[in-house]
């Protein structure tokens, strides 16, 4: 062990009381030990190099603020890096869940909209300069450093993680591309100061017992405009995401589904509705979120979005550069993110130069239409409807919601069409909920081969 890590337990030691210690995160920009009480009780210290107690102060500011959306801040220690922190609770996130995706944003959303109502949290945390985004990011792709940017000087060269030749072919690409990326991040300056957590995904968020959630790892937290986190390979693929903003601003196809009831994976809900309507119902969902707790307008919303999202997948990047020395396997697995991410803003830079025109990529998915499988009866049982396999076993039961979509399916008919129906058959429920049932069932459907798109529907 360490001698940094002896003394950082024997700190926490003055502060809660533990029988044994467990490293259950151990990174190039922090070590993480689970500390276990006589009672059960588990605490958490989390360790950062000396030099980088941003995440140490950031937290305990932001827990001041909002102590039911952090874990509690039991102690601190900025000079040393020291984070102690109180087991919440929670339950881990899926970052392949669809509704755990919607629930992360759902509640962000919220938080900054809240956030940007407190002047004092406004004024202790530093504040991101959108503006800056491009050149930080050249600087620490450039195989001729020069003068380093603000807050620049020990950034580890991009190249040390996808080696000098890749680095250079982004800076040239970037570089060219400079006025077309400039114009958009200053698109950003629309929308109001708020916080931004900087390494926004679902594996840094849980759900509590009570329903409510937290947010944790805030070492890239800072102030500015709404958006600056959704964008990374973690979370939302940029290009894709500005392509939906296009999109909106175009009225071009719906304003997207309700996914919070939508309890599949991102890949079964694309075979239904296609990745485009995906990310268009999660920003869409967010953007109503903001604009319905008094962040901003929507049409405010939608003019700095953009920028702000541009922003914030460049400054995810650069982050890479200035967090502690990586071992090689950190450096390769993040040369695989930094890869995918640089490859997102060449294909939006290429998006732009197209003249930032919207395809016919929203709803052709959802137009599909689908049967049930012809190997698979039903028998009603009372208040449901039993589906049965060839060899005459019952292998789903479904409810009166799921068993009408099942009857609907007799004929190839569409998702639109389904929820259509639907809405009809029950006319007292909620249109939202209705959609967002049928989506569920039919994405269910898929996903176990129940129903199959008419196309390749085959006669036994």
């Amino acid at each position: 062990m360490l001698e940094t890590d002896k003394a950082a337990l024997k700190w926490a030691r003055g502060h809660v009381g533990w029988q044994r210690q467990e490293l259950v995160a151990g990174r190039a920009w922090s070590n993480t030990f689970k500390l276990k009480a006589v009672d059960g009780s588990n605490t958490y210290l989390k360790i950062l190099p000396v030099g980088y107690g941003d995440e140490v102060s950031a937290t305990a500011v932001i827990a001041q603020h909002f102590p039911d959306s952090l874990p509690e801040v039991i102690a601190h220690d900025i000079e040393h890096g020291y984070l102690l922190l109180r087991d919440h609770g929670g339950t881990a996130l899926s970052s392949n869940m669809v509704s755990h995706t919607h629930r992360l944003l759902s509640f962000y959303a919220s938080l900054q909209a809240r956030a940007a109502k407190l002047p004092g949290l406004l004024a202790e945390l530093p504040t991101c300069d959108v503006t800056r985004a491009l050149s930080d990011l050249l600087f620490s792709l450039s195989p001729d450093r020069g003068s380093a940017p603000p807050g620049m000087a020990m950034a580890t060269p991009l190249a040390d993680f996808i080696g000098e030749a890749e680095a250079a072919y982004y800076w040239h690409a970037l570089t060219a591309g400079s006025a077309l990326i400039e114009s958009q991040l200053a698109l950003a300056k629309a929308l109001p100061p708020t916080l931004a957590h900087g390494d926004l995904h679902v594996k840094n968020a849980a759900v509590l017992p009570n329903g409510g959630c937290v947010l944790y790892d805030w070492s890239e937290a800072a102030i500015g405009p709404a958006g600056l986190s959704l964008c990374n390979p973690l979370l939302l693929p940029v290009s894709q995401a500005i392509r939906v903003l296009a999109g909106i601003r175009k009225n071009n196809g719906n304003s997207g589904y309700e996914l919070s009831r939508v309890d599949s994976s991102f890949e079964a809900l694309a075979d239904v509705i296609g990745w485009h309507q995906i990310y268009r119902s999660l920003i869409c969902g967010y953007i109503e979120k903001l604009a319905g707790d008094g962040y901003a307008a929507r049409e405010t919303l939608l003019q700095g979005l953009p920028g702000s999202l541009l922003a914030g997948a460049m400054r995810w990047l650069v982050s890479w550069s200035l967090a502690a020395a990586y071992d090689d396997a950190q450096k390769r697995a993040g040369a695989v993110l930094l890869r995918a991410g640089l490859d997102e803003i060449l294909e939006l830079l290429r998006f732009f130069e197209a003249g930032s025109e919207v395809g016919n990529e929203t709803d052709e998915t959802a137009r599909r239409l689908y049967a049930r499988a012809p190997n698979i009866t039903a028998r009603q049982e009372a208040d449901e409807v039993l589906l049965i396999d060839p060899h005459g076993e019952v292998i789903c039961h479904l409810n009166v919601t799921a068993g009408g979509l099942w009857q609907l399916l007799g004929q190839p008919t569409s998702l639109h069409q389904a929820i259509a129906e639907m809405q009809m058959a029950f006319p007292h429920a909620l249109p939202k909920q209705i959609a967002a049932d049928a989506l569920s069932v039919i994405t269910d459907f898929v996903a176990n081969g129940l129903v199959v798109p008419a196309a390749t529907n085959k006669v036994p």
